[in-house]
């Protein structure tokens, strides 16, 4: 009996960990209407920065809670968020250019 839940729970743990997998690779990609990185988008909208693109605005909002909980979580405030976010895009712009 112990090994059947053993077995339920090692693949709940894993189809978990696939379905976070394949967000976090949805969320690394570029957008492919402004080619900006969707993660970098969903950190810009965090920040009150408006979006052109209208994938982006509906990733934005779907990660938007998580980005929310993360940050609060970590204890970290808006202005720090700001230049975490102008980090990652300083990161993003040099590896791209």
């Amino acid at each position: 009996m112990k090994s059947t839940k053993l077995y339920e729970r090692d693949f709940k743990n894993s189809f978990k960990k696939k379905i976070v997998k394949k967000f976090a690779q949805f969320l690394s990609k570029p957008c492919r209407n402004c080619g900006k990185e969707r993660l970098l988008s969903a950190i810009d909208y965090y920040l009150g920065k408006k979006h052109k693109c209208l994938q982006c605005q509906i990733t934005s909002n779907m990660i938007l809670p998580v980005i929310i909980l993360i940050f609060h979580r970590l204890s970290i405030s808006p202005a720090t968020a700001g230049k975490i976010g102008d980090v990652l895009s300083g990161i993003n712009c040099s590896s791209a250019c």
